[in-house]
């Protein structure tokens, strides 16, 4: 029988090998916002050359050229906090400001289980989810960010 520090969803939160995927945040600056309701997009392929060798005919080569990555959309409720719009907005304004910035999991305790540390990016997209007089969810922000790679 496996003791509790074995189980991957075991009651010792510290001792767990998976992270649950609702305890994330977000670091820009050494600065951790913790409000996203979610996150996606992180993913990367290689891209490659399809290479067809004379005389070879049951296969073809694939030559890896370069590493594409894609955007990372971040969702959350709207607050007061402006900080990422404003950052936003200076885009627009031409000012190009990059930031390395990191999606952050934690356990129970606020421990840090993974890191995936994002260079130099910038937000290229912004939106607001809809406002309907019927309706009782919650106004979502919606903020898209490019960048140049990311490692753990």
């Amino acid at each position: 029988m496996a003791g509790k520090e074995d189980n991957l969803y075991g009651k010792d939160t510290s001792k767990r090998k998976v992270g649950l995927n609702f305890n994330f945040g977000l670091e820009i600056d050494g600065m951790v916002e913790i409000s996203f309701m979610k996150v996606s997009g992180i993913s990367s392929e290689v891209e490659f050359l399809t290479y067809n060798e004379g005389g070879v005919n049951d296969y073809e080569h694939h030559i890896p050229t370069k590493v594409k990555y894609s955007n990372i959309v971040l969702e959350k409720g709207v607050t007061k906090s402006d900080v990422l719009f404003k950052w936003f907005k200076r885009i627009q304004a031409g000012i190009i400001e990059k930031k390395n910035f990191s999606v952050i999991l934690w356990n129970n305790e606020f421990k840090v289980i993974k890191r995936w540390n994002f260079i130099e990016g910038y937000p290229v997209k912004w939106s607001l989810s809809n406002f309907e007089a019927l309706g009782n969810g919650v106004s979502i922000e919606s903020i898209e960010f490019t960048h140049n790679g990311f490692n753990t």
